[in-house]
């Protein structure tokens, strides 16, 4: 006897510690307790394309639990909860999608979006109607018929009142009423201080066809690497009547894709900087915007090669050759530019100094301008320069 109520205990023990460790997926908690989700809007993780299904989610606000769904592939038919069986005669009035507006119905009053949801045939109804002192609902019906109010929401409805043609109705212990209404003007008006979140007005003598939601998908406007773009749900079913011919998602923007590969934005020029930076392959986007250095002079080593030898320019001058190394380009621009005027030697062919002192023409035309030895050096031809190396 000990031994089975000791047994009983452990089992009781490890009952109580898997409900506790139970995670609610329709609804509940990880207390045990009731918990029904409230879910956010639904957002595309994929897309879906013409061949291929795509991937939406959406997340309760109250556990954080995120549910996912299939979106078809574009074009094909999406069936999802039938809708309130209705004749295609009936008048559907949903103030989460229409708020006051309505063809059909003449409604004044006040929307609500603080006032909690109610569930009806499927539909999550998040807006309602406050009944109020001023609240009224006027039509005219073709017919005699029934009209039907669902009520819900943080107040609770069941038992209260609600006036139709001035006679006070119950609502129901599910939050609904159903009347039987004649043929001409009918008013619903306030009984007691309750939420409307949805009605349908349907003519005797019919027969109630459901409305089934078969929905094609649409891509009305293309995601772009920093927009996101619109996925656009059309109801083709016509049978009964649809209270929600279309609905839209978001699909995410698309991000950028930048190239691993530079391009050239700005070229350099000698005197002024230039830019690089990675391009997106999609959009004219780009990032790591860089700096190129301006090049500096170019000069043709050609055209100086008569008093100028890279080699021989850097291994004479040893301050050049630190500064420098093998850069030919580099050592060509500091003779241009600096060693002619000091009257440093560029080549073993040319010595400035001793090519003034052969020419007293030259001397007397330049003076001090050494530069302009070496220039002339360069102009002065073949037959000149024979004579000097002779």
């Amino acid at each position: 006897m000990i031994q089975a109520i000791h047994l009983t205990s452990l089992l009781k023990d490890k009952l109580n510690a898997y409900k506790t460790s139970l995670v609610s997926v329709g609804g509940g908690s990880v207390s045990g307790e009731s918990h029904t989700h409230t879910y956010g809007e639904w957002t595309v993780v994929k897309a879906a394309t013409e061949t291929e299904e795509g991937l939406k989610s959406r997340t309760c606000t109250g556990c954080g639990y995120n549910e996912t769904a299939v979106i078809p592939a574009i074009g094909k038919d999406t069936p999802v909860t039938p809708d309130t069986p209705v004749s295609g005669d009936a008048k559907v009035h949903n103030f989460t999608e229409s708020g006051t507006t309505s063809d059909f119905y003449s409604i004044t009053g006040s929307i609500a979006t603080n006032k909690g949801t109610a569930t009806y045939n499927g539909l999550t109804l998040t807006k309602c109607l406050k009944m109020e002192s001023s609240t009224s609902i006027k039509f005219t019906a073709p017919s005699a018929g029934k009209l039907t109010l669902v009520f819900g929401g943080t107040t609770a409805a069941s038992g209260k009142g609600v006036k139709v043609n001035g006679t006070s109705k119950k609502v129901g212990s599910d939050g609904t009423l159903t009347v039987d209404v004649a043929k001409g003007a009918v008013t619903v008006t306030k009984g007691d201080a309750i939420n409307l979140f949805y009605m349908v007005y349907t003519p005797s003598g019919t027969s109630e066809t459901t409305h089934t939601h078969k929905y094609e998908s649409k891509i009305t406007k293309q995601a772009t690497c920093t927009e996101a773009g619109v996925l656009t749900y059309t109801c083709i079913s016509t049978t009964g009547t649809c209270d929600k011919k279309t609905y839209t998602e978001t699909i995410p923007a698309k991000g950028h894709s930048f190239s691993t590969e530079w391009t050239v934005d700005v070229e350099a020029t000698e005197t002024t900087p230039g830019s690089k930076s990675h391009h997106c392959t999609v959009c004219d986007a780009k990032t790591d915007v860089t700096e190129i250095p301006a090049t500096g002079p170019k000069y043709d080593a050609s055209y100086y090669a008569p008093v100028f030898d890279a080699k021989y320019y850097l291994n004479k001058n040893a301050d050049l050759k630190a500064a420098f190394g093998d850069d030919a380009q580099k050592a060509l621009v500091h003779f241009v530019e600096h060693g002619m005027s000091e009257g440093r030697q560029g080549s073993a062919e040319f010595n400035v100094a001793a090519y003034r002192a052969r020419y007293a023409d030259l001397s007397n035309a330049y003076g001090d301008d050494l530069v302009k030895y070496y220039m002339h050096y360069i102009k002065a031809g073949k037959s000149r320069r024979k004579k000097w190396s002779g």
